[in-house]
């Protein structure tokens, strides 16, 4: 039993979740390997071992894993980004956004900046300009 594993981790190792503590009087879809009149469960995953057929990271089993997806795109799918191995480690890779490629994007359009010249290049632009005239 564990009580720091997520809901999808125990999914993905063949676990049991309880999303809160009760007794067996008040719950009716443990199974009998748990239950006993008046027997207090603990919220928490209950599984026989830790058998991750995944990405197996932070003590967590992930059913998918990407070294293409950026940061941004891994939080957006509710991934968990690993800076040291450049990779995303998620349960789903569904995007509720806007995808291009493997990226997922909060926002569809991105606005481009103007290209303009600042001040110093304006000035030199300008001085090549009356020197070629010259």
């Amino acid at each position: 039993m564990s009580t720091q594993l997520t809901q999808e981790t125990c999914d993905n190792i063949g676990g049991y979740f309880i999303s809160d503590s009760a007794t067996t009087e008040s719950r009716s879809t443990e199974p009998t390997a748990v239950t006993s009149p008046g027997l207090s469960i603990v919220a928490g995953c209950y599984y026989e071992s830790f058998n991750c057929s995944g990405y197996e990271y932070n003590g967590q089993c992930y059913s998918g894993s990407s070294s293409q997806m950026s940061c941004p795109t891994c939080n957006n799918i509710g991934g968990v980004y690993s800076n040291i191995a450049s990779r995303c480690y998620y349960y789903s890779n569904e995007c509720e956004h806007f995808y291009a490629g493997v990226q997922c994007h909060t926002n569809r359009w991105c606005k481009q900046r103007a290209n303009i010249l600042s001040i110093p290049q304006l000035l030199f632009s300008v001085v090549i300009i009356n020197f070629k005239g010259f």
